[in-house]
């Protein structure tokens, strides 16, 4: 038995999810919230300030669907409308997960726990357009490693 995606069931449109994003992010400082569409895919920028730096970061949403779950047709519905609906409902999935993980970056750096910067690391962009995740992927074997530093025991001096 698979286990369901988070938000599967989720009736919330994506521009409400969107505006619930925006109120988020502007409630954090955000000076500008941008949303741009190509396609079934979703662009969000947005600048907020941190220790007196604008930083801005980018999250893509992109639907797909899955490849092994076949798309059935309601009543007087053509194949086309039928896939339209999967991939709106798999917008308005993804959209819903984007919120919740934006509203508990900013609510666990309120209480102290994480700097938001740090947590966004991998999304943030450069003026080129490039995110730090874009930037290090492509590397990241460069940094592996199986070592560790010899801890001391616990409790002894």
């Amino acid at each position: 038995m698979s286990k369901s995606k988070a938000y599967a069931d989720t009736t919330v449109a994506v521009d409400t999810t969107q505006a619930a994003i925006a109120k988020i992010l502007r409630a954090h400082g955000a000076k500008s919230i941008q949303w741009e569409w190509k396609g079934s895919s979703t662009i969000l920028r947005f600048v907020w300030t941190v220790d007196r730096v604008d930083l801005r970061a980018r999250f893509t949403i992109e639907p797909e669907l899955d490849r092994a779950v076949k798309i059935r047709r309601g009543r007087g519905q053509s194949h086309t409308e039928a896939r339209d609906r999967r991939l709106e409902k798999e917008s308005m999935r993804l959209h819903r997960v984007l919120h919740w993980y934006l509203k508990t970056i900013f609510e666990a750096e309120e209480d102290g726990l994480l700097r938001s910067d740090a947590a966004l690391l991998g999304w943030i962009e450069d003026a080129s357009g490039a995110t730090v995740a874009d930037v290090i992927l492509p590397r990241i074997a460069a940094l592996s490693t199986t070592e560790l530093l010899s801890l001391p025991p616990v409790g002894r001096k």
